[in-house]
């Protein structure tokens, strides 16, 4: 008999959804990713940024040149007040750049979604699965069995949880640990707290607006991000909430239109006003900023990924760059289980050579745990460390306290601008050296600095 095959069910075929398709493709994993929407790519959403760390694993995922063709390269940040004053103009990212040998790149999420989804092999695009919406997943000594609500189930060796900061693969992780043992440590129901609230629409820009620049106005009680990549440009409005809340909260029409009514007269990308543009709008909508970082990413046969792990304030741009680095991590792990160095059936192109003869049984909830914890060991630190600087970044363009202000009002606008630009890209630099390639997939470098990466590419001579 031929070994069992190694199945991983993928719930969630958003950013992060399909980038694990990608990676686990690429190992040779098998897979099945169930999306609950009707169909992967819908123009609906903002933006993403995407740092160099992400362009390298892009890279090796063979979509690099797509990308960098709808990606805008941002090298200049550009602050005012509410009311249109200058408080500074800074080039952190071409920092970035020597440093790291690129610098962050925007593009529309819904043209990244179809790059990832058009980027898969023809087998591989077979197994991503739309309209289906999960409704419980069971356990058994083999494995996952996760049954959709037009009556069909998928039956797998793990579950990844890529289903965002609602995660049901996360609510049903918590509910089995609970069953199996009532005094179990495990995530609490409602993780993330929300503190804000974050109004978000794409138009078409006008010609005022430079494509490298991110635009901001900071002030008491509110602050905007404004980003063009010439033909598309997306415009982000912050407020705090009335009161903390962990619930979940949709917003009407109504609810997106009175926003940006109330916010309308607000100054941005150096003599824009809000209302203007929100005029102009192909779409918007409204949510809750939520924040924090689960303490448990796995269970058994669970595991999570993206913002069912963590949820990061917008601003900084770092939430799906985290979450590629989860698929990363979590990849080279199972690889290393599903084939053992002396195991060599899987090449880094992802093809599966000749699977070897007699049963042989899977990997056992042991064998699975210890390499769910190594995932999250790798992860933890630059997780909380990039959670840790989103909050603060949101907070200090909404002048949340008098040090806030003081500093992004005064102290910021009285410092060089060259030093300034140095410290902001040394703060991210920090995490971006030290982030995770695919360890099997062989290439060359594509992006070179002045910071050697900590994890190199693999070469042939290291195989």
């Amino acid at each position: 008999m031929t070994r069992p095959p190694f199945r991983a069910i993928i719930v969630g075929g958003g950013p992060v959804g399909l980038t694990a398709a990608h990676a686990l493709s690429k190992a040779g994993i098998d897979f099945v990713l169930l999306e609950r929407r009707l169909a992967v790519v819908e123009d609906v959403g903002a933006s993403l940024v995407v740092m160099p760390s992400t362009s390298r694993v892009f890279s090796q995922l063979g979509i690099l040149d797509r990308f960098r063709a709808i990606g805008a390269a941002v090298e200049r940040l550009f602050a005012t007040t509410l009311e249109g004053k200058k408080l500074y103009e800074i080039d952190p990212f071409l920092f970035m750049a020597a440093n790291h040998g690129d610098t962050p790149r925007v593009c529309h999420r819904a043209f990244l979604l179809r790059i990832l989804f058009e980027g898969l092999d023809q087998s591989a695009r077979s197994r991503i699965l739309t309209n289906k919406e999960i409704v419980d997943i069971s356990l058994d000594d083999a494995g996952v069995d996760v049954h959709c609500a037009d009556g069909t189930h998928y039956k797998g060796v793990i579950a990844i949880g890529a289903d965002g900061a609602n995660s049901y693969v996360r609510e049903v992780m918590r509910g089995q640990a609970l069953k199996s043992t009532p005094a179990a440590a495990i995530n609490p129901a409602n993780p993330f707290l929300a503190e804000f609230r974050v109004l978000f629409f794409t138009f078409p820009p006008p010609s005022s607006l430079k494509t490298g620049i991110a635009y901001e106005s900071h002030g008491q009680g509110a602050s905007t991000q404004l980003v063009s990549r010439g033909d598309r440009a997306w415009l982000f409005v912050y407020e705090p909430l009335p009161e903390p809340t962990r619930g979940r909260v949709s917003y009407t029409h109504d609810d997106v239109v009175a926003c940006a009514q109330r916010w309308g007269h607000l100054t941005v990308g150096g003599n824009l006003k809000v209302g203007d543009l929100f005029k102009l709008r192909y779409h918007g909508s409204m949510v809750n900023v939520e924040e924090g970082h689960v303490e448990h990413w796995s269970w058994n046969r669970f595991v999570l990924v993206g913002d069912s792990v963590r949820k990061l304030s917008p601003p900084t741009g770092m939430g799906y760059n985290n979450g590629v680095q989860d698929v990363v991590a979590l990849t080279n792990e199972l690889r290393h289980i599903v084939f053992p160095p002396a195991d060599n059936r899987a090449s880094s192109d992802g093809d599966e050579e000749e699977e070897s003869k007699g049963e042989e049984p899977g990997p056992t909830v042991e064998t699975l745990s210890g390499a769910f914890r190594r995932y999250e060991t790798v992860r933890q630190e630059g997780s909380k460390n990039d959670m840790w600087a989103s909050g603060i970044y949101l907070r200090q363009g909404v002048w949340h306290s008098r040090l806030y202000w003081l500093a992004d009002r005064y102290i910021l606008p009285w410092l060089p601008v060259g030093p300034l630009s140095w410290a902001f890209a040394r703060m991210l630099s920090a995490n971006l050296r030290s982030a995770q390639v695919l360890d099997f997939v062989e290439g060359e470098e594509p992006f070179k600095g002045s910071m050697p990466w900590v994890h190199p590419m693999a070469r042939p001579s290291d195989a």
